[in-house]
């Protein structure tokens, strides 16, 4: 019988965070002034999310961050929340029912955006529509803010449905991530592979 011991990553410790960090998530802090584009496979549970939040929040950046479902990035606006206090910052879940005190003290903004959510903030704040919604959203207000949001809702945006001036607010944006996604296979373009889960980086 072949057996095959259990390979566990080392943990490390980086001087410029809180967190006991695995290699690929500090090189991902060291290499990240040094590239415009990152590719991330590894499996599920071993930190695309730390690797993917952690240079945004140091660097002070803004951010897009897609992930394939709505259930998932649910999770993740927690999960993002929990990593910015850990490294001594206030985060903010930004929502119709956050006040004014709370989203100004804040050090990072974080805001989920999908069709309810946008529909919310219209019906609360008497916006205009989900376009004035999507646009308020967008606005380039804080120097660390974090948008998270479905594929469905980018491509809407790139489509101009939401009219011209969504798709212009994203230019304010330096990072772009693709988060949790199957790579594609090479054979079958339209089919998800088996692959591990991928984490994808494409910056200003």
């Amino acid at each position: 019988m072949l057996m095959i011991k259990r390979v566990e990553l080392d943990i490390v410790r980086y001087k410029d965070s809180n967190l006991s960090l695995y290699p690929h998530q500090a090189i991902m802090l060291d290499e990240w002034l040094n590239h415009d584009n990152f590719l991330l496979i590894t499996k599920t549970g071993t930190g695309k999310t730390i690797g993917a939040v952690l240079p945004v929040l140091k660097y002070k950046e803004r951010a897009i961050l897609v992930y394939p479902t709505n259930e998932l990035i649910s999770d993740q606006v927690r999960s993002i929340a929990d990593i910015a206090a850990r490294e001594g910052l206030i985060p903010c879940v930004w929502t119709p029912e956050t006040s004014a005190e709370e989203y100004s003290k804040a050090d990072v903004v974080i805001v989920h955006i999908d069709a309810l959510s946008l529909e919310e903030w219209d019906k609360r704040k008497h916006l205009g529509g989900k376009w004035v919604a999507l646009k308020h959203l967008l606005e380039a207000d804080r120097p660390i803010k974090l948008i998270l949001i479905n594929p469905d809702i980018l491509f809407l945006i790139f489509a101009l449905r939401y009219r011209a001036e969504p798709l212009a607010s994203l230019s304010a944006y330096k990072t772009l991530n693709f988060i949790c996604i199957r790579v594609w296979s090479l054979l079958t373009p339209f089919l998800w592979s088996t692959s591990p889960e991928t984490w994808g980086c494409f910056k200003e």
